[in-house]
């Protein structure tokens, strides 16, 4: 049995950074480490007073595992990430050469904006966020993991804000990177760690989603932003983690009265934003 204690652990100092020449290489699938996860065996206890892992800041770690001969189970397990408390049972087991994964975890009251800067280095939205649900995996590289992920996830956020640019011109159709400010722009309006709602920024009181992940296709039944007496926002659609592309259909109702649908499509290197205006015109006049 163990019982180690720590004061940081920063695992982004153990990974190995990639070159310029690497950005684009695609090697194929990594395979897991099967046979070392299979012959683990071991009790023990783990807490960390500060550790980060892809950027994403946290601490508080305290951690229970229990594993024999690759059946490993990590619970109780807790940390605070993002200010916000996160509580997770993580169970990893090793059959026939393949792991399969099992992860149930409920992460309250984060901070959406400080968790988007780590990852992404720009706040492009904030909010006061709970992200609860139960994700599995089974695979023997790192791209069957993805392609066998399943389950499913609620998303709640509150007192939030999206930031965006307005499309160049009159165009119907525009790549979504014109809509996001560069990270240098967005860390500047949105000032420190994206804690605060940026001037410019759109505001949302509520926003609300029940996600599911099937194969490595991540969809929603229905995604809805409300900021009363403002504008309503529904959308359905998905993105696929396999084939790296997104569809997305949302409709947004201005005060009540213009109904704005927008489809959000593509590649993630390309993806293209088209804003049916003419729509929302018809649906003003006419009263529909």
């Amino acid at each position: 049995a163990f019982d180690l204690t720590g004061s940081e652990l920063h695992v982004d100092r153990y990974r190995a950074p990639r070159g310029p020449d690497e950005q684009d290489d695609d090697s194929g699938p990594v395979e897991l480490p099967i046979e070392f996860l299979s012959g683990i065996s071991a009790q023990g206890r783990l807490a960390l007073d500060a550790f980060s892992i892809y950027g994403i800041p946290g601490r508080n770690i305290r951690l229970q595992l229990s594993g024999e001969d690759g059946d490993i189970l990590v619970k109780p397990f807790s940390a605070v990430v993002c200010e916000g408390p996160l509580e997770a049972v993580v169970r990893n087991r090793v059959s026939g050469g393949m792991m399969a994964l099992d992860i149930d975890f409920t992460g309250r009251n984060f901070n959406l904006g400080e968790l988007l800067v780590s990852m992404a280095d720009a706040p492009y939205a904030g909010g006061v966020t709970t992200l609860a649900g139960h994700i599995s995996f089974l695979g023997a590289t790192n791209d069957e993991l993805l392609e066998n992920m399943n389950g499913k996830v609620r998303l709640d956020s509150r007192n939030g804000w999206l930031l965006f640019t307005k499309p160049r011109g009159d165009k119907v159709e525009t790549s979504i990177t014109e809509l996001i400010p560069d990270p240098a722009t967005a860390k500047a309006l949105a000032q420190a760690r994206g804690t605060v709602r940026p001037e410019a920024a759109t505001a949302f009181a509520t926003a609300g989603a029940d996600i599911v992940v099937e194969d490595g296709v991540v969809g929603t039944a229905e995604v809805l932003l409300d900021q009363p007496w403002t504008y309503k926002a529904v959308g359905k659609g998905g993105t696929d983690l396999v084939r790296e592309e997104v569809d997305y259909r949302v409709t947004i109702t201005a005060l009540g009265l213009a109904t704005i649908p927008v489809a959000i499509r593509g590649p993630w290197e390309d993806v293209k934003v088209e804003v049916n205006t003419g729509a929302a015109i018809l649906d003003t006049a006419t009263g529909l």
